[in-house]
Protein backbone atom coordinates (compact mmCIF):
# COMPACT_ATOMS: atom_id res chain seq x y z
CA UNK A 1 0.00 0.00 0.00
CA UNK A 2 1.41 3.45 -0.67
CA UNK A 3 1.05 4.79 3.13
CA UNK A 4 3.43 1.17 4.13
CA UNK A 5 5.56 2.64 1.15
CA UNK A 6 6.40 6.09 2.50
CA UNK A 7 6.28 4.79 6.08
CA UNK A 8 8.98 2.22 5.07
CA UNK A 9 10.88 5.00 2.74
CA UNK A 10 10.70 7.55 5.78
CA UNK A 11 12.19 4.55 8.03
CA UNK A 12 14.68 3.69 5.34
CA UNK A 13 15.54 7.91 5.42
CA UNK A 14 15.86 7.88 8.93
CA UNK A 15 18.94 5.08 8.96
CA UNK A 16 20.57 6.75 6.61
CA UNK A 17 20.57 10.02 8.30
CA UNK A 18 21.27 8.44 11.48
CA UNK A 19 24.36 5.92 9.69
CA UNK A 20 25.94 9.18 7.35
CA UNK A 21 24.49 12.52 9.28
CA UNK A 22 22.91 14.88 7.12
CA UNK A 23 26.10 15.92 5.50
CA UNK A 24 25.78 12.71 3.74
CA UNK A 25 23.23 13.82 1.62
CA UNK A 26 20.72 12.25 4.40
CA UNK A 27 18.81 15.41 4.21
CA UNK A 28 18.28 15.37 0.61
CA UNK A 29 16.54 12.17 1.04
CA UNK A 30 14.68 13.11 3.77
CA UNK A 31 12.98 15.88 1.96
CA UNK A 32 12.34 13.77 -0.59
CA UNK A 33 10.47 11.34 1.54
CA UNK A 34 8.55 14.45 2.72
CA UNK A 35 7.80 15.74 -1.07
CA UNK A 36 6.14 11.65 -1.31
CA UNK A 37 3.94 12.59 1.47
CA UNK A 38 3.03 16.04 0.01
CA UNK A 39 2.18 14.78 -3.19
CA UNK A 40 0.14 11.96 -1.25
CA UNK A 41 -1.88 14.90 0.64
CA UNK A 42 -0.39 13.28 3.69
CA UNK A 43 0.92 14.67 7.02
CA UNK A 44 3.70 12.57 8.99
CA UNK A 45 1.66 11.02 11.82
CA UNK A 46 2.53 12.34 15.40
CA UNK A 47 5.34 9.17 16.16
CA UNK A 48 6.89 9.64 12.49
CA UNK A 49 7.24 13.79 13.71
CA UNK A 50 8.83 12.07 17.00
CA UNK A 51 11.05 9.70 15.23
CA UNK A 52 12.53 12.53 12.89
CA UNK A 53 12.68 14.74 15.74
CA UNK A 54 14.33 12.34 17.71
CA UNK A 55 17.42 11.78 14.77
CA UNK A 56 17.66 16.02 14.59
CA UNK A 57 17.78 16.49 18.34
CA UNK A 58 21.22 14.72 18.37
CA UNK A 59 22.40 16.69 15.62
CA UNK A 60 24.84 19.50 15.84
CA UNK A 61 23.35 22.94 14.51
CA UNK A 62 23.50 23.20 11.05
CA UNK A 63 21.36 24.90 7.95
CA UNK A 64 20.49 21.67 6.67
CA UNK A 65 19.10 20.37 9.98
CA UNK A 66 17.44 23.82 10.36
CA UNK A 67 15.80 23.59 6.92
CA UNK A 68 14.53 20.31 8.12
CA UNK A 69 12.99 21.67 11.52
CA UNK A 70 11.38 24.49 9.46
CA UNK A 71 9.81 22.08 6.74
CA UNK A 72 8.62 19.48 9.58
CA UNK A 73 7.52 22.64 12.15
CA UNK A 74 9.86 21.20 15.04
CA UNK A 75 11.75 22.82 17.79
CA UNK A 76 14.71 20.73 18.34
CA UNK A 77 17.26 21.84 20.96
CA UNK A 78 19.98 24.69 20.16
CA UNK A 79 17.58 26.50 18.06
CA UNK A 80 15.10 29.06 19.37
Amino acid sequence: APVDARRRALQGALSMVREAGLDGDGDLLLHGVLDLYALAGDWLTLEERASVWRELATMPDSPRRSRLAERLELILPGES
